[in-house]
């Protein structure tokens, strides 16, 4: 699982980019930035105290977003530890240095902190900006994602950066060879039909981490349920006959699950407390060695991760920290696992199969897009801009019809005035 052998994926289309990260082709990790869902997290404000509610220890402060964002005192106080309560910090009024630790969700606005964490080299600017700003004020962050994700990784042995998109190329290429001095024959223009994401089967292995069962090369699977008090990961045998014992088979399969545990982790963005039911095992050399990759393997994920040990049930117990939604949480129309992709997810995936069909497209006479009603909606409201530009980069006129009762999460794409 270490950083050896990755390979980036970029794939732009009007609205939206998708970062793929790949090891010996395997999907590892995916991150989405969609135009109107930017993530505020890590972002740094000068904000301004609006309300301290002493019963709730907390202070409610003024970012310039549209919900006030939200300050515990545990998270208030400059240092952990210490029991000074709210109102002995901070008074309505006041300017105050806040880092975003979690995204504002439904009503609530953002969660806090005073304990910033900024960028490397950033501290001297930072507190430059602090002295000339006014609150509310954005003083670091609102980074390019592409950015963003290329500093906060490990870049000495990537084996290559792949873009679907020559201006977004063009416009990397300075930051690539300048700030991060890579080699600019690492950078790679990927043009024509498949896509970029096709070529490499990136759409359906993020359609696999949308679904509960993961299936081992061994015959075996792991099933991966979501719930609020926690995610439970089932390690199931198979019924493929294996030579050896029984305590053999078990161990064999639990490395397996483990390593393909591990990628599930970071690919799906699975946070909070993980509790892992692998195959018993008898032997304490055994649940050692399975511990051991674990916990090595934990080391390298870029979210802070811990794995505890057995419980006195046998099961193995994690946390692990994360930023942003999970996968499912960003793709799917309810994010609890249900893999109904949202009427959105659909429509960004009808942009990029127009841009796909059309090198398969000859004569120009447009193309027609049938999809569920609320898909068709999206489109031509919140999307409107996107399918605008997708249609100038296609060169044709696209159609969009809506079909009720079918599959909320299909679509058709066919030449204007064709058979449908």
């Amino acid at each position: 699982m270490s950083g050896a052998g990755e390979e980036i994926l970029i794939e732009v289309i009007p609205g939206e980019t998708l970062i793929a990260v790949t090891q010996g082709g395997l999907l590892t990790e995916l991150f989405i930035h969609r135009l109107g869902e930017e993530s505020q997290e890590g972002n740094i404000y000068l904000g301004r105290v609006i309300r301290v509610v002493p019963s709730i220890e907390a202070a409610f402060v003024e970012l310039g977003l549209d919900e006030p964002g939200f300050l515990d005192a545990s998270d208030a106080r400059l240092e952990q530890g210490g029991g000074a309560k709210i109102s002995d910090m901070l008074r309505e009024g006041d300017k105050v240095l806040v880092q975003v630790l979690s995204d504002p969700r439904e009503d609530k606005g953002a969660k806090l902190t005073r304990r910033i964490n900024p960028p490397e080299a950033g501290a001297a600017e930072l507190e430059e900006k602090q002295k000339k700003m006014r609150p509310p004020a954005l003083l670091s962050g609102g980074q390019d994602p592409i950015r963003r994700v290329l500093l906060e990784r490990d870049l000495n042995q990537l084996h290559g950066l792949s873009i679907n998109d020559s201006r977004t190329l063009r416009n990397l290429r300075p930051f690539w060879e300048g700030e991060l001095n890579l080699p600019g024959d690492l950078l790679h223009h990927h043009k024509g039909h498949p896509g970029l994401f096709a070529s490499q089967d990136i759409e359906t292995q993020i359609d696999e981490a949308l679904m509960p069962r993961v299936g081992l090369s061994s015959g075996g699977s792991i099933y991966i349920e979501a719930t609020e008090a926690l995610i439970a990961i089932d390690v199931n045998s198979g019924a493929v006959a294996t030579p050896g014992s029984q305590e053999d088979k078990a161990i064999q399969t639990n490395l397996e699950a483990a390593r393909e545990i591990l990628r599930q982790m970071r690919l799906r963005n699975l946070a909070g407390q993980l509790m892992v039911d692998f195959l018993p095992m008898k032997r304490k050399a055994n649940r050692e060695k399975l511990l051991d990759l674990m916990r090595n393997g934990a080391k390298e994920d870029q979210e802070r991760t811990h794995v505890l040990g057995f419980t006195r049930l046998g099961l193995l117990e994690m946390t692990r920290q994360r930023r942003g939604r999970s996968l499912a949480g960003q793709l799917l129309a309810n994010g609890d696992g249900n893999p109904l992709k949202s009427p959105t997810s659909v429509a960004f995936g009808i942009l990029r199969a127009l841009l796909s069909e059309a090198h398969q497209q000859v004569g120009g006479r447009g193309l027609r897009v049938e999809a569920d009603r609320e898909v068709i909606g999206v489109l031509q409201n919140g999307l409107a801009g996107a399918l605008q530009e997708t249609g100038s980069r296609l060169g044709q006129k696209v159609e969009l019809k809506s079909f009720e009762g079918r599959a909320a999460d299909s679509f058709d794409i066919k030449p204007k005035g064709g058979e449908g």
